[in-house]
């Protein structure tokens, strides 16, 4: 709530547009509801989480991704891709859930109407030691930096280093007149 974020783009516009074909195709396979919803954790306040679907009587979550093609071969065996893990761990702490149904899908537009062309669901259990990990690192986020309002330090990967010629000189420009 500090600052307005803005998360509009290609890939997050194509997953809202196939969402609600991919919960139809999901929810009939399942035999059940899996309504969107956002949750707090009642052991970690703090902690939250947007669900793409949540099932109270199953204890179950569902998590869809319109994924490339490495995500895609490895739920097609079974598998949730590493970047996905640190996600579905969250919400099961959050959640308290037994299990997150990992969907992959694959859809186009061929004759102009949306369509699943292809599609895999993992079902992916927790990891207690993960969540350790994660339930540690979130609550010194939290109270060292969101409670405390200071900017967590850059990490690596936040730091571009520009050796264009016209980028540096234009930066030492802009460093002569401050």
């Amino acid at each position: 709530g500090l600052k307005e974020f803005d998360d509009s783009n290609f890939a997050t516009q194509r997953g809202t547009d196939v969402e609600p074909i991919a919960r139809e195709l999901f929810e009939k396979g399942m035999e059940a509801k899996f309504p969107a919803c956002t949750l707090v954790s009642d052991s970690h306040p703090f902690m939250m989480a947007s669900l793409d679907g949540y099932n109270i009587g199953m204890n179950a979550i569902w998590e869809n991704k319109c994924p490339g093609a490495e995500v895609m071969s490895l739920a097609k065996k079974g598998e949730v891709h590493k970047q996905y893990i640190p996600q579905l761990e969250h919400q099961l702490i959050v959640t308290g859930a037994d299990v997150v149904y990992f969907m992959c899908v694959r859809a186009d537009r061929s004759d102009g109407r949306l369509k699943i062309k292809d599609k895999a669901v993992v079902k992916y259990l927790p990891n207690p030691t993960i969540q350790a990990q994660i339930i540690e690192k979130e609550t010194l986020f939290w109270n060292e930096y969101v409670l405390k309002k200071i900017p967590p330090p850059l990490a690596e990967a936040d730091i571009l280093t520009r050796t264009e010629p016209e980028i540096v000189g234009l930066y030492s420009e802009l460093r002569d007149l401050i």
